[in-house]
């Protein structure tokens, strides 16, 4: 079976931004991981950026969270993660 590829730098930069906004707000991983259709294991691997979000998933994950995802990947961008 070939291995799953490493995400790359704005993946990551994403994921960190979500990973710190799930910690500053009262929501668990698994409500997470329901809004996105992934388990909560899954979702741990979404926000330590080991697993590559698709863009229905960023958008539930944002929602969830009260961010834009427009706003979510250009800060990843911007902040050069």
């Amino acid at each position: 079976m070939p291995s799953q590829p490493r995400p790359g730098r704005l993946t990551r930069g994403v994921a960190r931004i979500l990973y710190e906004e799930y910690r500053a707000n009262s929501v668990t991983q698994t409500a997470l991981g329901d809004a996105a259709g992934v388990s909560q294991s899954q979702m741990s691997k979404l926000l330590r950026g080991d697993r590559t979000l698709n863009l229905d998933q960023l958008e539930a994950v944002c929602f969830m969270l009260g961010l834009s995802p427009g706003e979510v990947i250009t800060a990843a961008e911007v902040s050069g993660f």
